[in-house]
């Protein structure tokens, strides 16, 4: 939708960035032309239509599968995102056969709650013990050479953590890699260790300070399970074993 998307991509192209864009390809038909120069594609699929709009909307799932197709046609590598609500290997099952059909991945993310750029939260009737067992089931199935974009080290993070009503905690003896090798920037120029952090930490605005000089070194949650901050960070805490899951499942 941004009017200036095609002047951003070819920006960072023209720097070398590896160029990943999310989208939930309502309007792909509109612009496929904006896709022409991105290395990664990342959408949203929480299951079924029925299961999909009523996450994220009526008319949310209109066209998302024909963009898909078309994505994989052009070559483009395609992970779409299942938030996990509840228990239900059932949508898990019929977005993997799906993926398998077309050919593209599914990356599995938690319901992430207590910050400020999240929407919903985990049902009264789901317990974390249910969830552990759901999380426990997806690794079974990246395991079994599944087409699940997340990495395995993830998977059994996720099967282990203690509540999932609970996003974020400081754990002694660990240290988050926010604000060191990543961090995140507002439209604005806003920075903060991580996109969860934002009202959370006071920003550090990079069109007037360097992030170098300004940021303090600390966060206020040392561990999480929000997805991408957590492939980040075991990333960073097993960079081996993180770089070469990642190369098979982009390849």
């Amino acid at each position: 939708m941004h009017k200036d998307i095609d002047e951003i991509v070819a920006l960072a192209r023209e720097r070398d960035f590896y160029i990943t864009l999310n989208s939930n390809l309502v309007l792909y038909r509109r612009r496929p032309e904006v896709f022409e120069e991105v290395d990664l594609v990342f959408t949203s699929l929480d299951g079924d239509e029925e299961a999909h709009c009523a996450t994220r909307g009526k008319g949310a799932y209109d066209g998302v599968l024909d963009a898909i197709e078309a994505l994989v046609e052009r070559g483009k590598p395609v992970v779409a995102i299942q938030v996990v609500q509840r228990p239900d290997l059932g949508q898990a099952e019929g977005l993997l056969q799906l993926a398998e059909q077309v050919g593209f991945q599914i990356h599995f993310q938690p319901q992430c709650v207590d910050t400020t750029i999240v929407r919903g939260s985990i049902p009264e009737s789901v317990t974390s013990e249910a969830l552990r067992e759901h999380w426990s089931e997806l690794l079974a199935f990246k395991r079994a050479g599944r087409p699940v974009a997340s990495s395995a080290r993830y998977l059994d993070e996720q099967a282990h953590w203690s509540d999932f009503r609970v996003s974020a905690r400081s754990e002694p003896g660990r240290q988050c890699a926010a604000g060191r090798g990543f961090f995140y920037i507002d439209p604005l120029g806003n920075a903060y260790p991580c996109a969860f952090t934002n009202g959370l930490t006071e920003p550090v605005n990079l069109l007037e300070e360097d992030w170098r000089r300004s940021f303090p070194g600390t966060t206020p949650c040392t561990v999480c399970n929000v997805g991408p901050m957590l492939e980040f960070n075991l990333l960073f805490e097993h960079p081996l074993s993180a770089s070469l899951d990642a190369l098979r499942r982009i390849s």
